[in-house]
């Protein structure tokens, strides 16, 4: 009696975590985008799109000295970006080297988001400058925003070293798709001669699951503990 109680109980558990450590929501559409852009034909761009869940995938384009690389880790679980960004002047104009995430998500149910992102950068030189932003919207309404935020620095603003930091939480309304969009990015002008702008950081979009699936593994745990007889 004793194996069937453990046995079952294990199964509950198992599901249950698996229900409790994912979100239910589907990926309708997506694109991740590394590029380094400069007027046509100095642009090279990579990257995924369409992609499926679970996917995990690095990559890398160069134009000149510039650079943008990115490693993509995603699942039901957390979409997670880690990236590196050289910027370098082009032949006659600027260059742009950029990191994009692209996601069109659509909860099954409200969605809890908790998202994290760093991004350190250095501009040595005048005429550079570094950007991120990270927002949700709804792409049928030009409402506000459901969630946004933005940060760019100049190099003259001042040379050197920087840092974007910025972490939040929110909740995705269920039944509708949303767009979730990503951008980092390091901008050198000609006027940076041969100086280069450098970057790296990270984005971590969490999806936090309902209460209710810990809720259920709490319960196994108990039903599992070892019970004293009581003798008389």
């Amino acid at each position: 009696m004793m194996s069937f109680r453990v046995i079952t109980c294990a199964l509950v558990m198992v599901l249950s975590v698996e229900n409790a450590l994912s979100s239910e929501f589907t990926l309708v559409n997506s694109c991740l985008l590394v590029a380094v852009n400069g007027l046509p034909p100095d642009i090279n761009t990579g990257g995924f799109c369409g992609v499926s869940l679970p996917f995990s995938d690095t990559s890398r384009v160069m134009r000149g000295s510039s650079v943008a690389e990115a490693a993509f880790a995603l699942d039901q679980t957390q979409f997670l970006t880690e990236f590196m960004l050289v910027g370098a002047q082009g032949p006659t104009t600027a260059r742009v080297s950029i990191v994009e995430d692209r996601f069109y998500i659509r909860p099954d149910k409200d969605l809890h988001v908790r998202f994290d992102t760093r991004f350190d950068f250095d501009l040595p030189a005048v005429g550079m400058a570094a950007a991120m932003s990270f927002g949700v919207y709804d792409p049928d309404n030009v409402a506000p925003d459901l969630y946004s935020v933005q940060q760019t620095h100049y190099s003259l603003q001042g040379l050197g070293a920087g840092v974007f930091e910025a972490s939040g939480e929110f909740t995705i309304p269920a039944m509708q798709t949303w767009y979730m969009l990503s951008t980092f990015e390091m901008r050198v002008d000609p006027t940076a001669l041969t100086q280069h702008g450098t970057g790296s950081g990270h984005l971590r979009i969490q999806f936090i699951p309902e209460p209710t699936g810990l809720i259920w593994i709490f319960a196994g745990a108990l039903f599992l503990a070892p019970r004293r007889r009581v003798v008389r």
